[in-house]
């Protein structure tokens, strides 16, 4: 039996469990996914950065269920995910080109939420473009998409 014990930082979370497992949870515009979750397995969504846009640029996920965001960068530049949440903001670690990084998130309202890269340099990247949007439902399967125009 596993007994999880999180901490939280601005930075990420970690996550230690009894027998030793340490997790570290870490973060743009066309496609579609769909993912179904049965349990309460995080559901992995590769998320790419880039100037100045996010791929996928909306995500649908379910409420109180885990996901496990795998962050890159298919710019020149370093970039975070910033989520506007219920409880505050959620911000990933940085993850620069070549440094991908994985980061764990649970979201347990529904509702529709704004996701940004937070940094400031060249103008603000979330100025530029790099903002996107995450729907979080009660339950069901899952779908990712942003079909950009």
């Amino acid at each position: 039996m596993r007994i999880p014990i999180a901490i939280l930082s601005a930075a990420g979370a970690l996550a230690i469990t009894a027998i030793g497992l340490v997790t570290v949870a870490a973060s743009t515009a066309s496609a579609s996914l769909e993912v179904n979750q049965p349990n309460m397995a995080a559901t992995e969504i590769a998320v790419t950065a880039s100037e100045w846009a996010f791929e996928p640029s909306s995500i649908v996920i379910q409420a109180g269920k885990p996901v496990l965001f795998q962050l890159t960068t298919g710019g020149e530049l370093s970039h975070n995910l910033t989520i506007d949440a219920p409880s505050g903001e959620m911000r990933s670690p940085t993850f620069r080109p070549g440094e991908p990084v994985s980061w764990d998130v649970t979201i347990e309202e529904p509702g529709t939420y704004t996701f940004f890269c937070s940094f400031t340099s060249a103008g603000g990247h979330r100025a530029q473009g790099m903002e996107g949007t995450i729907e979080v439902t009660a339950g069901g399967a899952q779908v990712v998409s942003s079909v950009g125009a």
